[in-house]
């Protein structure tokens, strides 16, 4: 048990950045079994040190059967509550586990926690600006000197989706406001969301989204599955959105369209939201499955020995 219970803080720190480094070994479809050993050997543990014990005897006078409910801190836990605790705590993790959607947000925008990746000529410069954001905070982009199109991929820091971990991926969804601070021939900033995996840049294979007007607009996609992403180069190649995949980082990207001339463009950006939605895996579902019918067994066990109760 004690070795069970070490697992808890082995590799699983709070700050994120130690976090994804402690799960970068994982092997495929682990991510059931890393969340449920450590989270139902705590359980145990908290189960031993407060345990109930049933004695049964009979009553010799009586001739009746007794079951007496010995509360109170106990060295030993029965073996059939040991097994009902366990079910117990299966069907709940798993179903915490089949439930879970992961988001990821960003409204400050602060330089460090942000990265840029250019495709194109020119310059791409970011600033986090304090006011004029939609409400506070908001990132200005700026696109300079480029001939043809020009595409910044913009990523979070420390950001990762991990598919053998929280579940492949079912679709995304995105949002984010953008507002035009400087066009270029009438034109804002296009914008997009964006995920790198592999050393691959991926966005969604449509029209981008252009706010040329001096007032925040916001902009949202749903339902994105993994046949709706494309790359710069290549409007086949998809992510891999499942439990055998890579990690992949989250973002958004810009695009600035010059044709032949050479222009510039400052775009603000704000309330980036990046939703992952994973699909439960099959042996999580058993394990629910298994839970609940553990469930079932001990209320049908309670039943049985409360009606053993009366004199016979």
């Amino acid at each position: 048990m004690d070795g069970l219970l070490m697992a808890i803080s082995d590799g699983r720190p709070e700050n994120s950045a130690n976090f994804f480094a402690g799960w970068s070994d994982a092997p495929p479809l682990a991510w059931p079994n890393k969340v449920l050993e450590p989270t139902i050997a705590l359980a145990l543990r908290l189960s031993f040190n407060h345990s109930h014990t049933i004695r049964t005897h009979k009553d010799r006078g009586t001739n009746c059967v007794i079951h007496e409910n010995l509360k109170g801190p106990q060295k030993h836990m029965s073996h059939s509550k040991f097994k009902s605790a366990k079910l117990t705590l299966l069907a709940l993790s798993c179903f915490s586990l089949i439930s879970r959607a992961e988001t990821f947000s960003d409204s400050g925008f602060a330089p460090p926690n942000w990265a840029v990746t250019r495709i194109g000529d020119g310059t791409i410069t970011r600033t986090s600006t304090a006011t004029g954001g939609n409400p506070s905070f908001h990132l200005q982009v700026s696109h300079q000197g480029a001939s043809g199109v020009q595409y910044g991929f913009h990523y979070r820091l420390l950001f990762a989706y991990r598919p053998w971990i929280s579940g492949p991926v079912t679709s995304i969804s995105w949002s984010m406001d953008e507002i035009a601070i400087q066009n270029f021939n009438g034109i804002g900033l296009g914008v997009l969301p964006a995920l790198s995996q592999g050393g691959n840049h991926y966005f969604p294979n449509r029209a981008f989204f252009v706010n040329s007007d001096f007032n925040w607009t916001t902009f949202s996609l749903t339902g994105l599955t993994a046949s709706d992403f494309r790359t710069v180069g290549n409007p086949n190649a998809h992510p891999d959105f499942s439990a055998s995949g890579q990690l992949f980082q989250p973002g958004f990207v810009t695009v600035a369209d010059n044709g032949t001339d050479i222009g510039s463009w400052i775009g603000g950006f704000d309330n980036w939201v990046f939703d992952v939605n994973p699909i439960p895996e099959p042996g999580a579902l058993s394990l629910l499955g298994l839970g609940l019918l553990g469930l079932c067994w001990c209320a049908l066990r309670r039943r049985s020995i409360s009606s053993h109760s009366h004199p016979q």
